[in-house]
Parts: structure tokens; C-alpha cells; sequence
């Protein structure tokens, strides 16, 4: 134990007693010597330089507690001597420190570290780990101020080697670079010293952990790997976290586990490989264990098949596109529509395999969204499917009597999906495309306004600009396109719903704007359904008479058909009152 004064106490203290502008006298202090340390209640100590006056004794203090009350156990008037020793300490702790008397009259006295008579406690290691060609082994400082060196012990099968002494209280790193830890597991364990050759007592040693990997055969696609456990770390041990180091020597953690194994299963044929472990405590100190290195040799697995997306093309047949590893030894593969009507394809598989691949579905229905699959099988059995690959669906329609068309889509989902916008193009007569709407992935309608006097069919696709990101981070921006829908308003057919044969509105008739019209039919119906008056051509109205004579004033019943130039039919039923 020890109660030296710091050098920040005795920078305050000269401060205090005006060596910094104070203007007061200045007091020495008379300097302690250095009490190296005590062996079996002998203490051995250095004499302390005291220029300020003659040397009168070494005043030796003790007490058996820590706190005091300390007394005068010897005055050694003898300057050549550098040690007492204690006759009466009877196997008890004692607790130690010195102080020069020299003849300074008026200067303070200080006292030495307070050392007691047990050996140097060890600091606490705190991990052993296999680095950069050796063992770089790490500990606490010893709590004990008497030591001034560490001694770093190695356990041998002929028995524990001491393998180097490490001088400094504060020096808590050694690199073992004699250990043979690539080969075995090497044990360790650290001892304070002093100066007056005590060692501590040995705390609990810290052993190396040696990585061990399984050689896979042709159809196994993991390696297996496996350690001792790391014992004694301080805090215990959080997880066990596992690295590969590539060609360049940069290592990149790519698992954890909570045991002493670890099946890692991202290997590829030819490819050279480098592992290592570390453990991780709970105050996260780390310990790397040896490194293994391996040079794969296995037939190629697959391992997954990307779906991207599925174009509707001008035809009306679909692209689906996949992605999957060229290098994978595939042997068997299908396309499979799952929506609206199931349906297998089996794949013929190029030589050698491409990462890209495309598959047109010829005939499908696309007025719904359309579902594919890809799946496949390696020269191992290991079979793989793919994520949904979904088609975009437009649907729509002409509104009566409003001048538009409206469209609607249902939200584009996909496993992939990183980002997404849509466009709504417009096919115009000559062919050119026309985008009349563009939004993001929450804009899901439309209204297009068209000329109410245009009856002509209209074809609209939506389009999508869409970026699918693999779980590697890889992203593929694509444009996709849905079904095409084509659409066309009805005819614009105004009606009255009065006529008056001798006043100003003589002749009942529809009128419209459009000339559209390959086909017309009007009819006048009694109450009872008899018809009245016939008419195939629109600018033949009713004249108020049925065969030549006059209809007296009431309500009718009128039923007017035709058929649009596109062949759209019409229909449309009402009353008409004639009045007299």
C-alpha cells in the first residue's frame, strides 16, 4: 500500500505555501527513502538525497492495519545501512513506511510508499491472442506499488518455462513470438515481482484457442469449425465471433455463435480461404485464436435464384428475368406461372450457364397480374426457388357522360423491390406513346379527360421505373411494362324528354356530336309494349303519329340502340311526354 505524495499534491502545496508569487519563504521537505520492498519482514530501501542539512537517522513506522495508528519501530542512526528487519511481527500482516531525519530544522518530513510484508499480488490477465506471427499477451497492472516487474510463464509439456521478464509496473503487454500456437494450444500465466525477488502467487492462466476446420467433400457446401473454449477471461465470454481473411490480408466478421463450433457456408469451388475466432467478453476484451487456411474443392452448389421482374411486351406475350451463379453446377431447371393459370415449363439450360436469363411466356392472360417462378436443381439434389417475379396490371374504364377514362393499378410488390415510379402512357393514333401521368409508389390512379365528341378506342400501358436490390447490396435499375387496355366513351346522346307536335318542338329525335355511328334503332313503345313508330336512321324522328293518325298527349316509351364505330353498342331506354 502506499501514501507518496503525487506530483499534482506537492505542485498545490508548493502553490499554498507562496513559491508562486506569494512572496512567502520557501520550506523544503525533507525526502523520504525509497522503500523497495519488504521480504519476510525485512525491508530494503534506497537513501534519499536531502542537501538541506546533515543526516541524523532512518525512522522506521508499522502498524498492523493499513489506517494506523502507526508507531517508531527503529532509529538507525548507521547511513551506510539499507535494511531492518521486524522481530516482532510473529506472522502477522504489517504495514510499512520510512522517513528521513536529517537537520533541517522547520522542513517537513515526508514519508515513503506504506508497503506491507505479504509477497506482490499479480494483476489479473486479460487475454491471450494469437496475432501478427506470435501470442500477444495482455494483463492488469498489480495493485501491489512494490512491483516493478512482470514474469511471463509458458506451460511446457516438460513443465512451465519462464520465457521473459517484463520490466515497469505499467507495462501490461508481452508478444510471445517462440509459441507454436498454429499447432497447438499454448498456456499462459503472469507473476509480479519486486525488487526484492517476491513473486505473486499464480492467478488463473490463460490458454490460446487453436481453430480446426473440417475438409468438405464434392457435395458439401459449409465448413465446419470448431475450437477450445476460451477459459478465464475476465467477465466470462459474450459470444464467439467468426472472420475470414481475404487475399489482401482484410478480415470481415461474417457470424457469431454462442458455442465452440461454427458451420460457415459461403464456400466456393478453387477458392483459398482463411479463417480465425475471437472470443469477446462481456466488458468486450477480445482473443483471436489461431488462423486456418483451406483451398476448397467442391462441386459448385446453388444457392439462390433472384426473380426480378416480368415485361408485358407489345405483343401481349411476357419476359420474365432471373438471375442465378453461372458457376453452379445445374443440372435441371423450370419456369412456372402460378397466376392466373398454372403452367411448367422446363428450361433448357445454356452451355456454358449466363447469370441473366429471360424466358417469354407466349400466350398468358395479362388482364390480371401475372406470377412466375423459377425453379432448379444442382449435381448435389439441392433445389432452389426463386421470389416471385409479378407483372404490372393496368385496369380501366370509360366513364358514361363524363368525358374520361379512368385508370388504376394495384401496388407493385416484390421481395426485391428497392424503389419504384410509374408512368402512364398513352398510345396516340400514329403510334407515338404519350406519357400523360407520372407518380411514385403511392400514386396508384388516373383520369385521363378526353374530347367528348371523340369516341375512337384509346390503348394505354403503365410503365415502371423500377430498382430491385439483391441481399448483397447489388441493385439492377430496370423498366417494366404492364398490359395494354384500350378504351373508347360512348357516343354523346342528348334526348328530350318533351315535344309538342303542333308547338315550336315539333319532332322527337336524339341529337349528338359524334358521326361515329354504323348503326341506329329508335322505337316508340305504348304502356303496354306495343310499338308505335320505328326508325333506323337518326335524323328520322317521331312526328307524334302511329300509321297516320295522331297520338293523343300522355307519356311514351322510347328504346334507342346503335353501334359506335369501334363496335361498341349503346343502349339507352326512357319516357318522352307529348303534349297537345
Amino acid at each position: 500500500m502506499s501514501t507518496k505524495i503525487s506530483p499534482l499534491a506537492l505542485y498545490l502545496l508548493l502553490f499554498v505555501t507562496g513559491i508562486f508569487g506569494l512572496n512567502q519563504e520557501l520550506k523544503a521537505q525533507v525526502v523520504a527513502p525509497d522503500l523497495l520492498c519488504v521480504s519476510n519482514d525485512t525491508l530494503v530501501w534506497t537513501p534519499a538525497a536531502n542537501p538541506c542539512g546533515s543526516f541524523n537517522a532512518y525512522l522506521v513506522f508499522g502498524s498492523t492495519q493499513l489506517n494506523g495508528p502507526y508507531n517508531l519501530l527503529a532509529t538507525i542512526t548507521n547511513p551506510t545501512i539499507n535494511s531492518y528487519f521486524n522481530t516482532s511481527a510473529s506472522g502477522q500482516t504489517w504495514y510499512y513506511y520510512l522517513q528521513s531525519d536529517h537537520n533541517c530544522p522547520g522542513q517537513a518530513r515526508l514519508s515513503s510508499d506504506t508497503l506491507d510484508n505479504r509477497i506482490p499480488l499479480a494483476g489479473p490477465m486479460q487475454s491471450v491472442s494469437v496475432e501478427g506471427g506470435g501470442v500477444v499477451v495482455r494483463w492488469e497492472a498489480s495493485p501491489s506499488p512494490e512491483t516493478f516487474a512482470y514474469i511471463i510463464n509458458r506451460v511446457a509439456p516438460a513443465g512451465t518455462q519462464a520465457i521473459d521478464t517484463v520490466y515497469g509496473a505499467n507495462t501490461l503487454i508481452f508478444t510471445d513470438f517462440s509459441a507454436n500456437a498454429g499447432q497447438a494450444s499454448e498456456t499462459y500465466y503472469v507473476l509480479a515481482l519486486d525488487r526484492c525477488g517476491n513473486k505473486s502467487l499464480v492467478g488463473d492462466p490463460h490458454t490460446t484457442m487453436l481453430l480446426a476446420s473440417s475438409t468438405p467433400n464434392a457435395c458439401e457446401s459449409s465448413v465446419r469449425l470448431s475450437w477450445n473454449p476460451y477459459n478465464n477471461m475476465p467477465q466470462g465470454i459474450a459470444y464467439y465471433e467468426i472472420f475470414t481473411v481475404d487475399n489482401n490480408g482484410q478480415a470481415s466478421p461474417v457470424g457469431r455463435s454462442s458455442s465452440t463450433s461454427f458451420s460457415y457456408d459461403q464456400i466456393n469451388d478453387g477458392q483459398t480461404i482463411c479463417f480465425y475466432v475471437e472470443a469477446v467478453s462481456n466488458g468486450n476484451v477480445r482473443a483471436r485464436s489461431s488462423q486456418q487456411c483451406l483451398t476448397v474443392a467442391i462441386t459448385q452448389p446453388l444457392r439462390v435464384i433472384y426473380g426480378l421482374g416480368a415485361d408485358v411486351e407489345p405483343t401481349g406475350s411476357v419476359r420474365a428475368e432471373w438471375l442465378w451463379d453461372p458457376t453452379a453446377t445445374i443440372t435441371t431447371a423450370r419456369i412456372d406461372r402460378q397466376l392466373p393459370a398454372s403452367n411448367t415449363v422446363n428450361l433448357a439450360l445454356p452451355s456454358p450457364l449466363v447469370a441473366q436469363n429471360f424466358f417469354s411466356d407466349p400466350a398468358p392472360n395479362t388482364g390480371t397480374t401475372l406470377v412466375y417462378t423459377v425453379t432448379a436443381q444442382d449435381r448435389c439434389n439441392n433445389t432452389i426457388t426463386s421470389n416471385r417475379i409479378n407483372s404490372l396490371l393496368l385496369t380501366g374504364a370509360a366513364l358514361d357522360d363524363q368525358a374520361t377514362n379512368r385508370f388504376q393499378w394495384p401496388t407493385y410488390t416484390h421481395d426485391l423491390l428497392a424503389s419504384i415510379s410509374y408512368e402512364l402512357v398513352r398510345i396516340e393514333p400514329n403510334g407515338n406513346e404519350l406519357i400523360i401521368f407520372t407518380g411514385d409508389s403511392l400514386s396508384l390512379t388516373f383520369d385521363d379527360e378526353v374530347n367528348d365528341t371523340d369516341t375512337e378506342s384509346r390503348c394505354y400501358f403503365l410503365r415502371a421505373n423500377i430498382i430491385f436490390r439483391t441481399p448483397d447490396g447489388k441493385t439492377y435499375p430496370r423498366v417494366l411494362r404492364s398490359n395494354r387496355i384500350c378504351l373508347s366513351q360512348p357516343v354523346r346522346l342528348y334526348v328530350p324528354n318533351v315535344f309538342a307536335p303542333e308547338g315550336i318542338n315539333r319532332i322527337f329525335k336524339p341529337q349528338t356530336p359524334s358521326e361515329q355511328i354504323t348503326e341506329y334503332s329508335m322505337e316508340i313503345l305504348d304502356r303496354w309494349g306495343g310499338v308505335l313508330f320505328q326508325s333506323s336512321n337518326i335524323d328520322t324522328g317521331w312526328d307524334g303519329e302511329s300509321r297516320g293518325e295522331p297520338l293523343p298527349q300522355g307519356v311514351y316509351l322510347y328504346r334507342i340502340s346503335l353501334t359506335q364505330g369501334n363496335g361498341r353498342q349503346f343502349e339507352k331506354i326512357g319516357t318522352i311526354t307529348l303534349i297537345r
